[in-house]
């Protein structure tokens, strides 16, 4: 399993990728990158960069070069009181903010949700498809009573989607890094380029300025806590891909 210097998908050794892993950002492509981590055969990887735009596109493309399912694997914001740093998130459903739902191939999630639970304690409550970054607890609570979901991303919606067109399954793995209650500094879009990696002068720029210090802590423990549940997750899951069964009836 590799990914190529422009972040494209690479197959993995063995042959065709069958299950396609997108990641947007950097950080969380690191949960991959683990030495102790045993490759299953038939995977593949992407990096896509921030937003819906790109996570379709990527998705796109994966299933053009022969993916069968699609996982967005990632961080996600809390948006329910359950929703802890660190949480893991693996929703039945996908929700838009226009009342869109994709929902997860039920045997695929079935049995993931067999082999994350031995581990982890895992809410299965829908995920918002976000547009933008929720910054404020009022703006997390308002999408939390609006679409009842536990969490929310900007790229599972477009995955999912994509998968909808193409007629392949896909599951949604995430972790918590900001807590229903906690605020994100203005502009901290901004941080990340388009590629998924952070612009370090935007954010040392943050960094100079004391009013930010506590947010940056803050977002470094969070972020902290979520690394360590994707890593878990990446080690419990990548060996067995994803539990992904191709020759499996869809929803069986």
């Amino acid at each position: 399993m590799s990914v190529d210097a422009g972040g494209a998908l690479a197959p993995s050794r063995g042959g065709q990728a069958h299950v396609a892993v997108i990641v947007a950002l950097g950080v969380e492509l690191q949960s991959f990158r683990d030495p102790k981590l045993r490759w299953a055969p038939s995977m593949s990887l992407r990096q896509c960069g921030p937003g819906g735009a790109r996570a379709a596109a990527a998705a796109q493309a994966a299933v053009a070069q022969g993916a069968k399912a699609l996982v967005s694997w990632g961080i996600a914001g809390g948006l329910a009181p359950d929703a802890a740093p660190g949480t893991l998130l693996l929703p039945k459903v996908v929700v838009t903010p226009d009342g869109a739902r994709f929902r997860a191939d039920e045997a695929w999630h079935s049995r993931l949700a067999g082999a994350l639970g031995r581990q982890f304690s895992v809410l299965d409550r829908p995920l918002l498809a976000g547009g933008d970054v929720l910054r404020t607890p009022a703006r997390k609570a308002e999408a939390a009573a609006a679409h009842g979901a536990a969490g929310v991303d900007l790229e599972s919606g477009s995955v999912a989607a994509a998968a909808a067109r193409a007629g392949v399954p896909f599951v949604v793995v995430r972790a918590i890094a900001d807590a229903a209650t906690d605020t994100l500094p203005a502009g901290i879009e901004d941080w990340i380029d388009g590629d998924g990696n952070p612009r370090f002068a935007a954010v040392a720029g943050a960094a100079l300025k004391p009013q930010y210090w506590p947010a940056l802590w803050m977002l470094a423990q969070r972020y902290r806590t979520a690394r360590r549940t994707l890593d878990a997750a990446a080690l419990a899951l990548v060996p067995e891909a994803f539990s992904f069964r191709q020759d499996a009836p869809l929803g069986v």
